[in-house]
């Protein structure tokens, strides 16, 4: 049976290939949104946000109805061309089990790293387009829930990402919760040196 379509255009490829793995094209929007942070007025601030915008399309397209931010489009199952024809045989599959980082089903830190991400897009965004910039920390907050109700991060790279995404949520919404679960993320990872 054909699954139904799903508009994840936007984003960057992996590697030079047809790829787009969530996990590791998330540090991205990472990098941009501390660049459009750090140099603001300094480099064309324009630019990134339409960069930004643009790369966040497929992010944002990617996050499921319960929250997750899904795994990848175009993996090894779907590296060719496309017609860009809804329905033909070229479509390329979206693999809609959560994202995970290095192949390892198991692990969170992709799903953090989208919280991050949205969560500094959101604040970056904030004045310019207020309403793109709710979308983006609504899309957090749905995540950061879904990663509370459904996940306990115990390795270090998974509780760093929890630990930096929780700090970007505090400072965004001044919501206390996200304080209090930066400080556990934070006790957590000492405990595990």
């Amino acid at each position: 049976a054909m699954k139904p379509h799903r508009d994840v255009s936007g984003g960057w490829h992996d590697a030079c290939d047809y790829r787009k793995w969530v996990g590791p094209t998330l540090y991205g929007m990472l990098g941009l949104c501390k660049v459009a942070e750090i140099m603001g007025s300094n480099w064309n601030i324009e630019q990134i946000k339409d960069e930004l915008k643009w790369g966040n399309r497929y992010f944002l397209n990617m996050q499921n109805e319960g929250g997750y931010v899904m795994n990848y489009c175009g993996g090894d199952d779907g590296m060719y061309l496309t017609d860009n024809i809804i329905g033909t045989a070229d479509d390329r599959p979206i693999h809609t089990e959560p994202a995970s980082f290095a192949h390892d089903e198991t692990d969170r830190t992709a799903q953090f790293n989208f919280i991050l991400a949205e969560t500094l897009t959101a604040r970056i965004f904030k004045s310019s387009d207020p309403d793109y910039s709710k979308k983006c920390l609504q899309a957090a907050i749905r995540c950061f829930e879904w990663c509370d109700k459904n996940f306990y991060a115990n390795q270090a790279m998974e509780m760093g990402a929890a630990l930096m995404a929780c700090v970007e949520l505090y400072k965004t919404t001044d919501d206390n919760q996200y304080l209090v679960r930066a400080i556990d993320f934070a006790s957590r990872l000492m405990e595990i040196q």
